[in-house]
This record gives structure tokens, C-alpha cells and sequence, in this order.
């Protein structure tokens, strides 16, 4: 049996079963599954105006992905690996990963076309190449 992620159980068993992202979530969890594929950070120059609005509640909707145990974030667990360097500095992949249970909902974002909406507002090669 599967090992329980405790995060997301606690999240949508509050009255019953229900998952609710927000769009800034939804854009924090495209743009950080783009960042792993790419395997490097997305700089804000890279960004169109549209992707540096959402761009600019990136920690929020992080936090609420990661509240959610949809994402976890192993900065910590790395950072001894790369002293004296920014957290951007490091790779993406040291920093945050993606809970199986995130990697279901990219796929049900995927299948619903709403991956794909937030995706499009990314420059091409910040795109992740199978969003379409």
C-alpha cells in the first residue's frame, strides 16, 4: 500500500473530499513543473507581463500547494550541498519537488486544458514541452 501523504488527507477531508486551487496556485504549480522539466529557475525577465502578475504571488501559491502536500520544499534538506550560494543559485530540483499527489493533479489539470491555458502565458522556452 501507497504511503499516506498526511498533508493532502488533512486538506480535503475537511468535508469530505475536496481539492480547491486557486489561480494563483495553479500558476505557481505550471510554472514550478516548467522550471524542473527546463531543470533551472525562470527568470522574471523571461516572463511575459501576463506570467509576472501571477509570477508576483509565486511564494503564495507555493505555500498553498505545499499546505496541500501537493509540493514539498527541500531547500533545507540541500542546502548544504551548495554553501554560501543563493537559493537561486541551486537547482530547482534541490529546492522543491512534486508530490505524487501534485503529479495527479498536473495530469487532471492537463486533461481539463487548464494546465495548458496557464502555460501558454509562458515564454516558449519556459514552456513544458508535453503541456500541449
Amino acid at each position: 500500500m501507497a504511503e499516506v501523504n498526511e498533508l493532502l488527507r488533512e486538506h480535503v477531508l475537511r468535508t469530505g473530499f475536496s481539492l480547491v486551487l486557486t489561480k494563483t496556485q495553479i500558476a505557481a504549480m505550471v510554472q514550478l513543473d516548467a522550471a524542473l522539466d527546463r531543470g533551472q529557475w525562470i527568470r522574471r525577465s523571461e516572463m511575459s507581463v501576463t506570467w509576472q502578475a501571477f509570477h508576483g504571488l509565486f511564494i503564495t501559491g507555493i505555500k498553498g500547494l505545499e499546505n496541500r502536500g501537493l509540493i514539498r520544499h527541500i531547500y533545507h534538506e540541500n542546502k548544504h550541498k551548495y554553501p554560501g550560494t543563493l537559493a537561486l543559485s541551486m537547482p530547482v530540483s534541490d529546492a522543491y519537488e512534486i508530490t505524487d499527489a501534485g503529479k495527479l493533479v498536473i495530469g487532471l489539470l492537463k486533461e481539463a486544458g487548464i494546465y495548458q491555458h496557464y502555460a501558454v502565458a509562458m515564454p516558449r522556452e519556459m514552456a513544458v514541452a508535453d503541456a500541449e
